[in-house]
């Protein structure tokens, strides 16, 4: 389970990412403890508390496990490369 921050300075929503086609490219699936407003396009940040373990662009959207009747949540395709960085703010660097 890891954390992800879909706009800049939003606070960071758990959640758990896997694997959904082999590379090339790395495509993953995203999904979210709570619900959220993304658009393919996007941007999401993902990290492992104060550790940043990359980004990915949303290339597909949904449908939200809420839309299917079930626990409420998001989920989202996503596609990126893994990096190291700064975590959100308020992690000591």
């Amino acid at each position: 389970a890891c954390s992800a921050r879909v706009r800049h300075r939003a606070p960071a929503i758990p959640c758990s990412v896997a694997a959904t086609e082999p590379p090339p490219p790395p495509q993953y699936t995203a999904r979210f403890a709570t619900p959220v407003n993304i658009a393919v396009g996007q941007t999401v940040a993902l990290y492992d508390g104060c550790r940043c373990l990359g980004g990915a662009q949303v290339i597909a959207r949904g449908p939200s496990l809420h839309e299917q009747g079930k626990e409420a949540g998001a989920a989202a395709a996503v596609r990126g490369a893994a990096s190291v960085g700064p975590g959100p703010p308020g992690c000591l660097q």
